[in-house]
């Protein structure tokens, strides 16, 4: 059973209209700030989680199972509050009712206008985990775990041409905090360092600052690509600088879509990689998820909390190989590295198409066991 939720801002309400493959219910309406509020306090425990990591040169494993219980009752908070229904409270309890009802492992599909923690959205109902142990597992009371979820931005499922992206016209561009990146890569092991000095040289290059981005994009725009945003970020702006606020190397999130706007008759598509702290966040008006869909943007992948410069540069090399020499799709890369570099890769949110993929080099050899590549 495939479950679908549009997620829609209606001046301080947010309106939830679900449905699955049989039924299509009313709408009913939640309070935005509610939702907000809750949403910031899953990721304060996140950011918890991680800051010990990311202080701790030495520490290579996340300690998160102290967390747990937080966790739950800050996710178990939002799952109330999106059923909170301030009208139509019939229609919301029908709506929990189907969620429950219709077991693990089933798609749920959500068009979204505002960054919700949903992948850490805990049901109320789930029985409490006993002791941790170490694995995924530890996690399957949570909308990530216990369903195949996939977020999107905007009211409707956007339109992408079917099939891999040709890779002879294909374009990365890399917007790098320069200082933060090259301290990152002096750190990564030999593999993965290896794919990503490849991959930030491919075609137009890198730049350390917004002038230079944008001056590259102009040649681009018009291509399908890859954005790619190594910097730091607080949610709503994204910085190759650290505390400048010179425009040059800091940038709003309402100012991105001017930055890098498309033609309005482009058939080209792009997605963004925005490796940067909490950039799967942010506030009504103020987060990247209002700009990325935009004409001929599919979204993108961020972060719900901080991580370490080292695992993002861990993180989106393993995900650019997969991407780009692996031939899989966003949602295959995504998925493989959700269970490969757990538990960080949980900090990570895919906002971006699950079938956009590129063209895999001909004669391409690998040495991975993927899942089944994009058509």
């Amino acid at each position: 059973m495939a479950i679908t939720l549009f997620a829609t801002i209606e001046n301080s309400y947010l309106k939830l209209a679900w449905s699955d493959n049989v039924t299509r219910l009313y709408p009913y309406c939640v309070l935005l700030a509610s939702i907000e509020r809750h949403s910031e306090r899953v990721r304060d425990v996140l950011s918890d989680i991680t800051q010990r990591h990311i202080n701790t040169e030495d520490n290579k494993t996340l300690e998160y199972a102290p967390y747990l219980d937080r966790l739950e009752r800050a996710g178990g908070e939002l799952f109330a509050a999106l059923f909170d229904a301030k009208d139509n409270v019939e229609v919301a309890q029908e709506a929990e009712d189907m969620l429950r009802l219709s077991g693990d492992r089933q798609e749920l599909s959500i068009f979204s206008e505002i960054c919700v923690a949903w992948g850490f959205v805990h049901d109320r109902a789930f029985k409490t985990r006993k002791t941790p142990s170490g694995t995924i597992e530890d996690f399957s009371g949570f909308w990530s775990s216990r369903f195949i979820l996939t977020l999107r931005g905007g009211q409707q499922p956007s339109r992408m041409a079917p099939g891999p992206r040709k890779r002879e016209t294909f374009r990365m561009l890399h917007a790098l905090h320069k200082d933060r990146f090259n301290k990152a890569l002096e750190r990564l092991p030999r593999r993965q360092k290896e794919i990503l000095e490849g991959i930030v040289d491919y075609t137009v290059g890198n730049v350390t600052n917004w002038d230079e981005c944008r001056n590259r994009w102009l040649g681009i725009q018009e291509n399908d690509s890859i954005l790619h945003i190594f910097g730091h970020s607080d949610g709503t702006k994204i910085y190759l600088k650290d505390s400048s606020t010179d425009e040059n190397y800091c940038l709003e999130a309402d100012r991105f879509k001017s930055l890098f706007a498309k033609g309005k008759q482009t058939r080209s598509v792009t997605i963004c990689f925005l490796n940067g702290c909490r950039t799967g966040g942010g506030q009504v008006g103020g987060s990247f998820l209002d700009v990325l869909f935009d004409r001929g943007f599919q979204g993108f992948i961020g972060t719900e909390a901080e991580v370490s410069n080292e695992f993002a540069a861990f993180y989106v090399a393993e995900f650019m190989n997969l991407l780009w020499n692996e031939g899989l799709s966003v949602r295959d890369a995504f998925d493989a590295l959700r269970t490969r570099l757990f538990p960080l890769s949980l900090m990570y949110s895919c906002y971006a198409h699950p079938e956009f993929c590129v063209e895999i080099a001909r004669g391409a050899a690998t040495d991975a066991t993927p899942p089944q590549k994009c058509a």
